[in-house]
């Protein structure tokens, strides 16, 4: 099941895309100028990101409290928030710099807030900007600490494919190649090749209507209930042409070859499973398409009155234009209006708009940084460990935290007088601490420097817990946070 939907999902996020592009020749004309302006190899990108409020969402007014100063200073930052960026990149040299900018109100200088310089096969991305933002918070600190003043942090192609590996096997979002140009140019093209099949196999009568033609460029305006409408034709059109679906997805499968399934995150050894996953997906379609059909007639009234009741004057526009032989000009603008609850004054107004001007060009150098260094695998080795045990009475929780790595999972924790016990065995296995037990004195132990640590605890119910304080005894910093019923374990490295 894990292996045929990891093919469909792809297909999928496709056909999906071609349900709101459609296929009429505007349609197709629109597609293409996407796939232009995005499959350059040297370009320069400027742009900036936009997001207005109205008013606080409750969440966050929850988390500020009743204070109405405390809010107006939150509401006027959202409304005059904004943030401007600059990319440059070129695949055949292997270049790429990024850097993003934070503009908190109109007459305000921008404030860099993160850059990233890639050449080659490594990266270097600027820290020392977002350490400043994030001292501000105290749970920030030990990774502060461990940047030990740096200014860029860097990533060479080993540790990015140390750190994107897979425990499953082959499929590694290619992290064996952190910045190969050939690779990301084949993996464009296989991508648009799948597009392309099913807009011209599959989908060449589809149309949807939404796409309108200007004198340089595209448009398309979107609410709630033009993609309501845009539903039921769709499916009619997939289920009238099922067997063609079924027969280009089978193809496009049967003609990848093992390198191309890895560059689209497939298995090889898994080919036979991803067609069979295909031909009973397909199966699925046919059975289910017009019981689909039918409910939705049955039930398109209410959720009609529900979604568009709740998202009001939601709208979703896009325009793409190309202003000369290599400028781009894009321009993305959601309102997303929500309806609160019938005592609410007015609903909220969230406004998020991208703009967007990308030029071809390879007329720009980058000057990779020779000062305040620290590696990936360096800045790992002085992050210290950090578990959170969440106690309560009938649920126990713990996350755990070492730089880039994380895991959480159940932990019971029994709370009796003031002092909070968990499993021995499960604890150290979260710790990574080496444990034992000595069968002479009947104790537990944790091994430190080679030497066995012993533990007091009591056994319940078939397993031995343990005060967690017994942890100091190994080197862990344990905290109790009263408010939140929460243990902090920290430990630092050597």
């Amino acid at each position: 099941m894990k292996l045929r939907n990891h093919i469909l999902v792809l297909f999928i996020l496709l056909w999906g895309m071609i349900m709101l592009s459609g296929c009429s020749q505007v349609e197709k004309d629109f597609y293409a100028l996407q796939k232009e302006s995005s499959s350059l190899n040297s370009y320069v990108s400027d742009g900036e990101i936009t997001l207005t409020v109205n008013q606080l969402p409750g969440e966050i007014t929850e988390i500020t409290g009743k204070s109405p100063l405390f809010q107006d200073i939150i509401l006027k930052v959202l409304q005059d928030i904004k943030l401007t960026y600059n990319i440059k990149a070129d695949l055949d040299r292997q270049l790429i710099s990024a850097s993003i900018y934070l503009k908190l109100y109109e007459k305000a200088e921008p404030r860099e807030l993160f850059s990233i310089i890639g050449k080659e096969d490594d990266l270097y991305i600027r820290v020392d900007k977002i350490a400043e933002i994030l001292s501000i918070d105290s749970e920030f600190t030990p990774y502060i600490d461990a940047l030990d003043g740096k200014a860029y942090l860097t990533i060479s192609r080993e540790e990015m494919a140390d750190l994107l590996a897979s425990e499953e096997g082959p499929i590694t979002l290619n992290s064996a190649n952190l910045w190969n140009t050939e690779q990301i140019k084949t993996q464009n093209t296989l991508y648009y090749s799948l597009i392309d099949g099913l807009m011209n196999e599959v989908y060449q009568q589809y149309e949807t209507g939404i796409v309108k033609k200007e004198r340089n460029g595209f448009s398309i305006n979107l609410t709630p209930q033009e993609v309501m409408e845009l539903i039921e034709p769709f499916v009619l059109y997939s289920l009238d042409h099922a067997d063609q679906l079924e027969a280009y997805l089978i193809s496009a499968v049967e003609d990848l070859t093992d390198e191309e399934m890895l560059l689209l995150e497939l298995d090889p050894d898994q080919k036979e499973a991803y067609l069979q996953g295909i031909t009973e997906f397909i199966n699925e379609i046919k059975m289910g398409g017009s019981e689909f059909l039918n409910e939705w007639a049955e039930n398109r009234a209410m959720i009609e009155n529900e979604i568009i009741g709740s998202l009001g004057e939601t709208k979703l526009s896009l325009s793409l234009q190309k202003a000369d032989s290599s400028t781009y000009d894009s321009q993305l603008e959601l309102l997303l209006q929500v309806k609160g609850e019938p005592e609410a004054t007015q609903p909220l107004d969230l406004v998020w708009q991208v703009k967007d001007r990308t030029k071809k060009t390879n007329n720009f150098e980058v000057t990779v940084p020779q000062e305040g260094l620290i590696s990936l695998t360096d800045f790992q080795a002085k992050i210290p460990w950090i578990v959170y045990i969440y106690v309560e009475p009938d649920y126990g929780f713990y996350s755990m935290s070492h730089g880039l790595e994380s895991k959480f999972g159940d932990l019971e924790a029994v709370l009796e007088e003031g002092q909070t016990s968990v499993p021995f065995r499960q604890m150290a296995d979260i710790l990574n601490e080496e444990a034992g037990w000595d069968p002479d004195k009947h104790q537990a132990y944790v091994k430190m420097d080679g030497q066995p640590i012993y533990f007091k605890g009591a056994i319940q119910e078939g397993l031995l817990f343990v005060p967690v304080k017994e942890f100091e005894k190994v080197g862990w910093e344990i905290s109790w946070d009263a408010d939140f019923a929460t243990i902090t374990l920290i430990k630092y490295a050597e």
